[in-house]
């Protein structure tokens, strides 16, 4: 679940909680046309345990590469 708003922009997933998220212009610009919260799929990196995000209140962090378009995804899943 992606949630963004004034200072925040995290994700949460895979039992990780509130991740601060971060990536390519590209990717962030799209991200922010989302609602306040959306479930989106993306591929990127998760960092070390360390400080990230706003007052250094994230313990993870993810650098997005790529958001997936779900409809490609369901035209590459039928396909196969």
């Amino acid at each position: 679940m992606y949630r963004h708003q004034l200072e925040v922009s995290t994700i949460s997933f895979q039992g990780h909680r509130d991740v601060w998220l971060t990536g390519t212009a590209d990717v962030m610009g799209r991200l922010r046309t989302y609602p306040f919260m959306a479930r989106v799929k993306v591929r990127g990196r998760l960092s070390k345990p360390g400080r990230y995000g706003h007052l250094n209140r994230r313990r993870y962090e993810l650098y997005v590469c790529e958001l997936v378009d779900p409809t490609d995804e369901a035209t590459t899943d039928r396909a196969q």
